[in-house]
């Protein structure tokens, strides 16, 4: 019907040029929105027909199969798709990436892929173990992460990670007697003449975490990608829900030191289960990276920028909105030299810059975002690396 719609435009002389390429926009759009909706059945058919075939040969990759195969049909029963379900997931890990901006697909190449792109884990050389906390919005949010990067034989590596985001201590509130207004005054059952006030009659915390297993293979010098396989875990007082879903990234050198990185999120819909018997959906959705390191004198450049592209219909919500597509754009700036960075970025239109230092073995950051109606945010992150030849002993190479 698309197709037939174009055709019909080219041929009405009184189109607008505008007008054309807009519908031409609209076309591709519907077109990559169908392509998503059917993606999941020919995925669980392929690995039908692999299983079916015997090429299956690794139990890892047969369990995993398994898990897709038998999750699928779910996802597209019962299961209701529910915007920014999977919201909590985009706040971002690691204090150099918030002073840049948030724009990190294309150099996540330490630990924190495991969250940004997890093709990049095989570019670690050793060991690395990653711990974060951050305020956001005037310190009422506590956003947490806590991971660890194994760089294994052969060009692979693994991943572990755990993110936890909560708002503590929330107070439940109730008048002291109903029966009256707030600031009147009345006498309780042993007579004595109180004033109705507000007081808080339990404290709760809504906390909503994700723990990530994720793998990474290097093809080539110029090639590499990964998949993460997380389960999340939400809960507020007594509703509760866990979920399953799973990430695919690469991460491509194609020309000198330019770094570009994809990574699909979600990609066969990431599924939450309540206790309620609510079954909800986070729609797939990409994120897509540019890096161009170069030098200057003494100094490092590292010039970044990210395209993040949902399909949720987020409209006003999103910088840019083409239907139910959204864009959201983020840029950022790293200045490095004898191991001190100074990083400036713009996330989504908020200004964020940040700072770095590495001692040793040890790498220590900060991240600083402003928000006009929320208040800022702080983040500090500190990353150990393993020594290298103590590392290398413990693989045996």
């Amino acid at each position: 019907m698309e197709a037939c719609n174009i055709v019909a435009i080219i041929y009405c002389p009184a189109m607008k040029k505008e007008h054309f390429v807009f519908f031409v926009l609209n076309f591709c759009i519907e077109f990559v929105l169908d392509f998503l909706y059917v993606f999941p059945y020919v995925l669980e058919s392929w690995i039908m027909r692999i299983m079916r075939d015997g090429i299956l040969k690794k139990p890892a990759f047969f369990l995993f199969c398994i898990v897709v195969t038998i999750g699928l049909p779910c996802a597209y029963g019962e299961w209701i798709p529910a915007k920014y379900a999977g919201a909590f997931l985009e706040t971002g890990v690691g204090a150099r990436s918030l002073g840049m901006g948030g724009a990190y697909v294309a150099i996540a190449e330490d630990v924190t892929a495991i969250y940004w792109n997890p093709a990049g884990l095989v570019s670690m050389e050793t060991l690395q173990i990653h711990a974060m906390h951050a305020e956001r919005f005037a310190g009422v949010v506590n956003w947490d992460f806590i991971g660890a990067g194994i760089p294994l034989k052969d060009h692979l590596a693994l991943g572990f990670g755990f993110f936890r985001l909560g708002v503590d201590g929330i107070p439940f509130t109730e008048l002291r007697n109903p029966s009256y207004a707030p600031g009147d005054f009345y006498m309780d059952d042993e007579g004595v003449r109180r004033q109705n006030d507000v007081f808080a009659r339990k404290y709760v915390n809504d906390h909503q975490m994700a723990f990530v297993f994720s793998f990474s293979k290097r093809k080539s010098v110029r090639f590499s990608y990964g998949g993460n396989v997380k389960v999340i875990r939400e809960s507020a007082e007594q509703f509760g829900a866990w979920g399953i879903g799973f990430d695919f990234g690469v991460l491509v050198h194609p020309y000198r030191e330019m770094k570009f990185g994809v990574v699909l999120l979600d990609g066969t819909s990431t599924m939450i289960a309540w206790n309620t018997g609510r079954k909800e959906l986070i729609s797939p959705h990409l994120k897509m990276g540019l890096a161009y390191p170069f030098r200057i004198a003494s100094f490092e450049i590292l010039p970044v920028l990210d395209v993040h592209v949902n399909f949720e219909n987020r409209g006003h919500a999103s910088q840019v909105a083409l239907g139910k597509t959204s864009f959201d754009f983020c840029g950022g700036l790293e200045v490095n030299r004898d191991r001190i960075a100074l990083r400036v970025g713009n996330d989504k239109g908020f200004v964020t810059a940040g700072a770095g230092l590495r001692i040793s073995t040890v790498g220590i950051d900060y991240g600083f975002s402003r928000h006009t109606d929320l208040g800022n945010t702080h983040r500090i992150s500190v990353t150990l690396f393993w020594n290298k030849n103590h590392f290398r002993k413990l693989l045996g190479s």
